[in-house]
């Protein structure tokens, strides 16, 4: 089985509600994509066009930015090819609750113009930007620990394998921060990954994982952008 787990396009640009104001946006953060985003979804759906890659199911998360992203690939291939992918919706790659950090600025490493630093300081900024260690109780108020999102992206794993056939091709919608614990999944998990700078994925990009019952899991690309394939 193939998976292609991508994050959502782009969500802030001057057709957003909140203008080009960049803030971190959680799970209770529901913004749509912008023209700019949109228009990745449909790169990445000609990516796969392209490669002959016909998507056997899509799931995408509640929140309309990976929904609404899911809609445009479905819509492509309905359009190019008269084929309806069936989309699943399902939690399991859905953004993280960030607690207080949630609507506040995050542009650089300074004070001046990320609001989290300024409020939280810089040791907890690049604790989660750079190793992904979720901060713990108050100040912060995140709602999950970091074995809640392995054990959600793991389960999330674990029901396509059950739920699909060893020749499917599936197209999964997330978010930065829950697709970061797609690392869980391989050996050396996520120390691994902090290590080879593997835990950012820039919207409009995507991962691909095979799956093969005698080895498991197999990270394929990380962070690859459809555009410049």
């Amino acid at each position: 089985m193939k998976v292609f787990a991508c994050r959502h396009g782009n969500t802030f640009g001057p057709d957003q509600q909140g203008g080009e104001r960049i803030f971190m946006s959680g799970c209770n953060n529901n913004i749509p994509l912008v023209a700019t985003g949109r228009q990745q979804a449909r790169n990445f759906a000609i990516y796969l066009d392209n490669n002959n890659i016909m998507p056997d199911a899509l799931y995408a998360n509640h929140l309309v930015r990976t929904w609404e992203m899911a809609v445009i690939i479905r819509e492509y291939f309905l359009a190019k090819h008269g084929v309806e992918i069936p989309l699943y919706k399902n939690e399991g790659l859905l953004e993280l609750d960030y607690g207080v950090w949630a609507g506040l600025t995050t542009k650089g490493e300074s004070a001046e113009t990320n609001e989290v630093i300024e409020k939280f300081g810089l040791e907890a900024w690049q604790a989660w930007q750079h190793e992904r260690k979720i901060p713990v109780g108050k100040p912060h108020d995140w709602k999950m620990t970091e074995k809640d999102m392995t054990q959600s992206v793991t389960d999330f794993f674990e029901g396509l394998i059950k739920r699909h056939d060893d020749n499917d091709t599936i197209v999964a919608i997330g978010s930065q921060g829950s697709l970061t614990f797609i690392n869980s999944l391989f050996t050396g998990g996520m120390k691994e990954a902090v290590e080879k700078k593997q835990v950012k994925i820039k919207t409009g990009h995507f991962c691909e994982l095979d799956y093969n019952h005698s080895s498991g899991w197999e990270l394929l690309k990380w962070n690859y952008s459809s555009v410049s394939a």
